[in-house]
């Protein structure tokens, strides 16, 4: 039982091996799994275990009893207001945005009493609403093994954007997870200030020595797992964490897969190129693809679409560069419908595929002389010039001039034009239609938005959040700032959706080493985490760039678990912070002694690695299996964390794999 913590191991260096702890962890309730804790218990402080029993928790988002219409003040219209809801006159509908704070006598229901009594305290001289009163607060509910009935769903107006929970909240999703010292300065300057700063670029990593150094140790140019690290590297240590947030989300938007690419260079007759020099020309093309959907990763769609579909990874892959008049090949247009803008059958035929692959046609790639390689109609070299540069060509001789109709028959029926035969013009039919797409498609600004709420917000995109993404893109022509900019400022992602999303393995694996990185990791050991997440990472089939098929690694939540890959992640735990031959290991006591925890009090250090990973989001019973776990030996007995022991450094590394696996950690 995990309670007294009756594990042994083989070999103790505070190392325990994985099916043991995950057999530890499934003891935890199976709730944990499913829906976020309600709540943050308060903490112990002494050596004695904590005991069971009913607990004061805050409940909900603070609010003010007594104020069902949430306008920071309790009058008559809060009577009102409950009046209405329980007896509406048709066809209004009431409701009540926080059921808490209309609940003004605090007897858990919706009654008449409840007017009565907002009534009787403004003009009689009754009784002030119980607390939460006058001002925000949290419901301070005495609870026991049955939860209130009444919830508070949402009260924006006692928004605080330096609440700790909140802070943690917007980090694990705008950032790869918080550290320290961001955490430190989201709490000074708030939420609202940090997501606007990281959406307008007010940061930079001009002078970012720890990642530009790590970057400079990397050939990512040439090298493919050189290329991975990198984007690793960028999420661990880069100061412009949405950023790569987004890099991210459009690398797999718009999946390249680097062997089909390896292989159409290594397959040019000649051979043009060594198997190396094929791999090596592959791994510049598929950074140039990222770095540029890292420049553009705020900007308008338009220029997104048009980056991707102009690559030459991308030219290659969705085989671009066959599409032909005598002979139209559909891959890059099915998949422009259905995957980059309107998403599976969202408006459009086969017919529009067909001819939309026409419009297409004589999009291809070749080698170009330096300095023209941004010029779609300038001269091809032989692919074997040793001068020229591969990029995107428009082949007059190819492309299908001829008038083409798009979404025949509907309201959005697009017309393209006959052109001259031959003429530089005929690449425009293909322009005509991603600017239609990108910007006037009320279908891809639904589809785009719906993805991105889900990324950030929720599996289940609220419809009112989509509408205003939609509304949004169509009036800014497919700006994401400004769509993200909705999103990140919206009370559905500060207040009602946290630790409902399931973190990708990248995810998962680069916030666990935030969280404990400041203090902790030798010097020169940074190239070692990275090696070790790309190892994660691949064991839980998350390869960045080697995704085989268009529609990029799953993203949603359950996709990313199962028994192995769960394993994976907990062994990786075991890795960075216990440590494993070459691997690199945090030094957690010195992560403890930077955050100035009292390690002599091990009740402390277990309220700082909960607080750490899981503001707001653990239970009672957590914190006492993780004060069992801290206080017991190797052997399985009790036997209280001694700071002075030759020990406590294993016994607290062994904690940070136990704790940082605990079923929440899964979870953003």
């Amino acid at each position: 039982m995990i309670g007294s913590r009756s594990l042994c191991v083989s070999s103790w260096r505070g190392r325990l091996p994985a099916v043991l702890l995950a057999s530890a962890l499934l003891t935890l309730p199976a709730v944990l799994l499913t829906q976020p804790a309600q709540g943050q218990t308060s903490q112990n402080t002494g050596q004695t275990p904590v005991t069971q029993g009913p607990i004061a928790v805050p409940l909900n988002d603070p609010f003010i009893r007594g104020d069902a219409n949430v306008d920071l003040g309790v009058d008559i219209a809060d009577a009102l207001r409950v009046l209405n809801f329980l007896f509406p006159q048709p066809p209004d509908v009431v409701t009540l945005p926080c059921e808490d704070a209309a609940d003004a006598n605090n007897d858990e229901s919706i009654n008449v009493a409840d007017a009565v009594y907002i009534l009787s305290y403004l003009f009689s001289g009754g009784a002030e609403p119980p607390a939460p009163f006058p001002a925000c607060g949290d419901d301070l509910d005495i609870i026991g093994p049955v939860a209130p009935a009444l919830t508070c769903a949402s009260y924006p107006a006692c928004f605080n954007d330096t609440d700790p929970e909140l802070v943690g909240h917007v980090l694990r999703r705008v950032a790869f997870g918080p550290t320290r010292a961001l955490r430190d300065h989201v709490t000074s300057v708030g939420v609202a200030a940090y997501i606007d700063e990281q959406l307008s670029d007010a940061v930079d990593d001009l002078s970012n020595t720890r990642l530009n150094n790590l970057l400079g140790d990397l050939n990512y140019t040439s090298n493919l797992s050189d290329l991975q690290e990198s984007n690793i590297a960028r999420a661990l240590f880069s100061n412009q964490q949405l950023r790569q947030q987004m890099t991210d989300f459009w690398e797999n938007h718009f999946n390249t897969y680097y062997w089909s690419v390896r292989g159409y260079f290594r397959g040019l007759p000649g051979p043009v190129y060594t198997s190396s020099e094929s791999s090596a020309l592959t791994v510049s093309l598929e950074e140039i693809e990222n770095s540029t959907l890292r420049s553009l990763g705020f900007s308008d769609f338009r220029d997104l679409v048009i980056a991707s579909a102009t690559g030459v990874p991308m030219l290659i892959y969705l085989d671009s560069h066959l599409n032909i008049a005598a002979e139209p090949n559909e891959n890059y247009a099915r998949e422009l419908l259905e995957l980059h803008t309107m998403g599976v059958d969202n408006g459009y035929t086969q017919d529009d595929i067909e001819e939309l692959s026409r419009c297409l046609t004589g999009w291809t790639l070749c080698k170009k002389a330096p300095g023209t390689e941004t010029d779609p109609h300038a001269p091809c070299l032989p692919a074997d010039d040793a001068t020229g540069i591969w990029a995107f060509h428009f082949d007059p001789a190819t492309h299908d001039y001829d008038a083409k109709t798009l979404f025949e028959g509907t309201g959005y029926q697009l017309d393209i034009p006959a052109r001259p035969a031959l003429s530089p013009d005929g690449i425009l039919d293909g322009f005509e239609v991603i600017d239609w797409l990108t910007q006037d498609s009320s279908q891809t600004a639904e589809f785009i938005s719906t993805k991105l709420i889900k990324k950030f917000v929720s599996d289940t995109p609220p419809p009112s959040l989509v509408a205003a993404c939609i509304a949004t893109w169509l009036t800014t022509d497919g700006d994401i700032q400004a769509v993200l900019d909705v999103i990140l400022h919206s009370d559905e992602f500060l207040f009602d959706h946290r630790w409902n999303l399931i973190e990708t393995p990248y995810e998962y694996c680069v916030a666990n080493a935030r969280a404990f990185d400041e203090g902790s990791l030798p010097p020169g050991d940074d190239e070692a985490l990275g090696i070790r997440i790309r190892s994660a990472m691949s064991l839980t089939n998350n390869r960045l760039f080697e995704w085989g098929t268009p529609d990029g690694y799953p993203s949603f939540g359950l996709d990313q678990l199962g028994t192995s890959k769960v394993l994976e992640r907990i062994d990786y735990n075991m890795r960075i912070f216990d440590g494993f031959s070459s691997d690199p290991q945090f030094d957690l006591v010195a992560h403890l002694n930077a955050a100035g925890v009292l390690v002599f009090d091990a009740a402390s250090i277990v309220s700082f690695f909960l607080d750490s990973l899981y503001p707001n989001n653990y239970t009672a019973e957590d914190e006492q299996l993780a004060l069992d776990f801290i206080n017991t030996n190797e052997l399985g007995n009790p036997a209280f964390l001694n700071w002075l022991a030759p020990d406590f450094p294993d016994r607290v590394h062994a904690f940070g794999v136990f704790v940082s696996s605990f079923p929440q950690s899964m979870k953003q």
